[in-house]
């Protein structure tokens, strides 16, 4: 599928936790596809011993590759994305800074937690 020329730009917020091995595949996607205006949004919960055996069990050791070869979180310094802390995506303050920041596309690069309706609806495009 080509991705036509966007009429506006759009600014994403990526809703993740720290360590999420993900979150540098999709960052990157993204900046592939020309959009620079992204910043990460991360949760404050961490991954437990047991979600992480969970992910091991279901996507085996793929993502470790991508950490071994380079790809993780500090491979996005060059990118200048910037990064903010929240407690949880659910909270108050978060929309605070969703609006604050202007954000009109959220993805769901990790979040662990199920978002609220008031979180989903607090940007433009969802």
């Amino acid at each position: 599928m080509r991705v036509e020329k966007m009429a506006k730009k759009y600014r994403v917020g990526v809703l993740s936790t720290i360590g999420n091995p993900l979150l540098p595949l999709f960052v990157t996607s993204i900046l592939n596809q020309k959009i620079t205006d992204i910043l990460v949004i991360f949760d404050s919960k961490t991954r437990s011993k047991k979600d992480k055996d969970i992910w091991v069990q279901r996507a085996g050791h793929a993502f470790e590759k991508a950490y071994n070869a380079g790809l993780d979180i500090h491979s996005l310094c060059d990118a200048q994305v910037p990064f903010y802390f929240v407690k949880s995506h659910n909270d108050h303050s978060t929309i605070r800074l969703i609006k604050a920041l202007s954000i009109d596309v959220l993805l769901n690069a990790g979040t662990p937690r199920k978002l609220s309706q008031q979180i989903i609806n607090s940007v433009p495009f969802h």
